[in-house]
């Protein structure tokens, strides 16, 4: 039987999982110590995205946070 082609689009790239990754810690850590990590993180890495001009990576993963993470959406939107 042959198999079904997975699409590419169903998978997210290294940099959309690690986006991912970031924002949802930031949404779950409970000190400022923590949040000011993360933070770092997360902004090396969007400033890293930005620059490339990988605009479609942030774009896809704000539109599958919305509906699963709400507090990671938010966290990234800020």
């Amino acid at each position: 039987m042959p198999r079904t082609p997975v699409s590419r689009l169903s998978r997210p790239s290294r940099d959309a999982r690690y986006l991912i990754s970031l924002a949802q810690s930031l949404a779950l850590s409970s000190c400022r110590l923590e949040d000011i990590y993360w933070e770092n993180l997360l902004g090396a890495h969007l400033n890293k995205l930005l620059k490339s001009k990988k605009n479609k990576t942030i774009e896809t993963v704000l539109e599958g946070l919305v509906t699963d993470n709400i507090n990671a959406y938010e966290i990234l939107v800020e």
